[in-house]
């Protein structure tokens, strides 16, 4: 049998490699309408106690964004929380060998034959 892995194992998981899960609850209190026909109004609700379950794990912290401000400044603050510093790859300068190598054997096999057939000619 397949093992079945849940959210909080995941975080368990991430934990143990160190890494950090701040959860986001996205998501109004309100009702909308599910469709521009429908009268019917539906509030999509999420577990926030898994969510902060698992950024609690992993010593993450949970955010709530009740709309798209909302959910920018939780990036914002995420983006502060989280700050590592970007090493720059090394430059390589490469030049490649194979023009100079390939215009080289080029000139010997033309002048091999404009010596076979001109100076070295054999006179039968």
């Amino acid at each position: 049998p397949d093992p079945v892995y849940t959210p909080v194992t995941a975080a368990e998981a991430a934990k143990k490699q160190d890494i950090t899960i701040h959860t986001v609850g996205i998501g109004s209190d309100d009702p909308f309408l599910l469709g521009p026909l429908s009268r019917m109004g539906a509030t999509i609700r999420f577990d926030t106690r898994n969510l902060e379950k698992i950024a609690s794990i992993t010593g993450g912290q949970f955010f709530r964004a009740k709309d798209n401000k909302g959910f920018e400044d939780v990036m914002d603050t995420i983006d502060a929380l989280e700050k590592t510093s970007k090493q720059r790859p090394a430059l390589i300068y490469q030049r490649d060998l194979y023009p100079t190598l390939l215009l080289g054997g080029i000139a010997a096999l033309s002048l091999a034959v404009f010596l076979r057939y001109t100076v070295l000619r054999e006179i039968s």
